[in-house]
C-alpha cells in the first residue's frame, strides 16, 4: 500500500517524462490488485522456504562450530554484491552508451547547415503579399543575416515525385528555394553539365539509384503502357540528409531560382539570425504580429527539429538514468551494509577472544610457552610468566609442575 501511494505521489512527473497523463491508482483494477496479492505472498513464501530449506540440510557440528553460519553468510553475502554490482555496472554502461549517441545523432554532420536557422511556415500567412512584406521586415532587422523562400526542409522532406523507371518505380524528392534558401543551407554543387536549356540537378544518391554515371545528362523514364520520355539532367550536388537521420536516405532532384517567382507561393522562409535565438524569436514574432495581427506565429530553429525526432529516445534515456542511479544507490548500501557487518563481526570475535580467561595449572602452560605464537601474547600482557620456567633460564621438562593455583590470563589465540 505504501508503494502504490508513492508510485501515486510522483505520478505528475512520471507523466511529464512519459508524455501522457496517467494516475497509478486508476490503472490498478481488480485483477492487478490480485496480482499484487499474490506476488507479495510469492516473495514472502520464497523469503521463508529458502532459509528453512538451508538450514535442514545443516549438520548439528558444523551449526556447533560455527563453520555453517560462517559458509551461508559468505556465499549469500558473495552472491548478493555480485549480483548488485554486475546489475550497476551494466546500467551505467547502457545510460552512458544512450547519452553519447543521443548527442552524436543530433549533432551528426548531416550535409547542410542545420545552426541559427529559423524556419517559419509560410501557412500562417493570408496571401503572397504578406509572406514578401514578412521576409523584408527580417531582413531589415541587424540580428538578421538573410532570409530565403524554399519549398520544405531537408528534415521533413519537400514535395514527392516518383515515375516509372526501367520496369519499376525511382522516386525523387523535390528540393527547391531561391538563392538565398540555398546559401543558408549550405547545399553544395558538386558539378554543372551546364546546360542551355532549364533542367533539374540530382543529388549523388539518386545517380546510384537510377545506375547511372554521374557525368550523365539525360535519363529516360517510363514504360510500354504510359510511353517513354527523356529528361536532361543539369548536374549533380553533393549529398545531403533528407528526412531524419535514422531514415533512409532518399533520391533528389534539386533546383535554384536566383529569384524565387512571384507566381509561386513558398511552403516556408528561412531565417539565419546571430546572438541569442530567444531575442531574435521575439522580434521575429513582434514583426510577423504587425504584419498580420490576428494570426498566430509559427516558427521553430531547425537545430530544435533535429532533437525532437530523437524526443523518444531522450525520454527513454532518462528513465534508464533514473533507474541506474536507484541501482547504484541501492549496490553502494548493500557494500555498505556487508563492510559494516563484518567490520562488526571482526569486532565482537576480537572482544570475545580477548576476555577468555585461560587457567594454566598442573603442566599445562607448557605447550603455550613451547608455542612462539602463542607465547607472544603473554609477553606484551604484562602478567606474571614465572611459572613458565623456560622464562627462568631452564628448559621444560615432563612432569614439571608450577607452583599450584597460580592464574594467568592471555587472550587465547592472539596469532588466529
Amino acid at each position: 500500500m505504501l508503494a502504490v501511494l508513492i508510485a501515486e505521489a510522483l505520478a505528475p512527473y512520471a507523466s511529464r517524462l512519459l508524455g501522457y497523463e496517467f494516475s497509478v491508482l486508476a490503472e490498478i483494477t481488480l485483477p492487478i490488485a490480485l496480482l499484487i496479492v499474490v506476488g507479495i505472498a510469492v516473495i514472502g513464501f520464497l523469503s521463508g522456504i529458502i532459509p528453512a530449506l538451508t538450514i535442514s540440510r545443516a549438520r548439528p557440528v558444523d551449526i556447533v562450530r560455527g563453520s555453517f553460519s560462517l559458509q551461508i553468510r559468505s556465499w549469500f553475502g558473495k552472491a548478493l554484491i555480485v549480483i548488485q554490482q554486475v546489475v550497476a555496472v551494466a546500467m551505467i554502461a547502457v545510460s552512458l552508451m544512450m547519452l553519447f549517441q543521443i548527442r552524436a545523432m543530433i549533432h551528426a554532420p548531416l550535409g547542410y547547415n542545420t545552426e541559427d536557422i529559423l524556419n517559419v511556415s509560410s501557412d500562417i500567412f493570408t496571401s503572397g503579399s504578406q509572406i514578401r512584406e514578412f521576409r523584408e521586415a527580417v531582413e531589415a532587422m541587424p540580428f538578421v543575416e538573410s532570409a530565403g523562400f524554399g519549398e520544405g526542409t531537408p528534415l521533413y522532406g519537400t514535395n514527392n515525385n516518383t515515375m516509372y523507371y526501367q520496369g519499376g518505380l525511382l522516386g525523387f524528392q523535390l528540393v527547391r528555394g531561391d538563392s538565398a534558401y540555398f546559401n543558408i543551407l549550405g547545399l553544395r554543387l558538386k558539378s554543372d553539365n551546364h546546360l542551355a536549356e532549364t533542367a533539374w540537378y540530382w543529388n549523388e544518391y539518386a545517380f546510384k539509384e537510377a545506375g547511372l554515371p554521374e557525368t550523365a545528362t539525360e535519363v529516360r523514364f517510363g514504360n510500354e503502357k504510359v510511353g517513354y520520355y527523356t529528361q536532361t539532367i543539369a548536374g549533380v550536388y553533393y549529398d545531403f540528409k533528407i528526412r531524419p537521420l535514422l531514415y533512409d536516405q532518399s533520391a533528389a532532384m534539386i533546383y535554384m531560382y536566383d529569384v524565387y517567382p512571384e507566381n509561386r507561393t513558398p511552403w516556408n522562409i528561412l531565417v539565419k539570425v546571430t546572438g541569442d535565438h530567444g531575442e531574435a524569436y521575439d522580434r521575429i514574432a513582434e514583426a510577423y504580429s504587425r504584419i498580420r495581427p490576428d494570426g498566430a506565429f509559427d516558427a521553430s530553429y531547425i537545430e530544435d527539429e533535429i532533437a525532437a525526432t530523437f524526443e523518444e529516445y531522450a525520454r527513454l534515456q532518462k528513465i534508464i538514468i533514473i533507474f541506474t542511479v536507484i541501482a547504484v544507490f541501492v549496490s553502494s548500501l548493500g557494500l555498505f551494509a556487508m563492510s559494516t557487518y563484518y567490520i562488526r563481526a571482526g569486532q565482537l570475535a576480537a572482544d570475545q577472544l580477548m576476555a577468555q580467561p585461560v587457567l594454566l595449572q598442573h603442566g599445562s602452560m607448557a605447550p603455550v610457552a613451547a608455542d612462539p605464537c602463542l607465547r607472544s601474547p603473554l609477553l606484551r600482557s604484562g602478567l606474571p610468566h614465572s611459572p613458565v620456567p623456560e622464562h627462568r633460564g631452564h628448559q621444560y621438562q615432563p612432569g614439571h609442575r608450577p607452583a599450584q593455583g597460580r592464574l594467568i590470563t592471555f587472550p587465547a589465540l592472539w596469532c588466529a
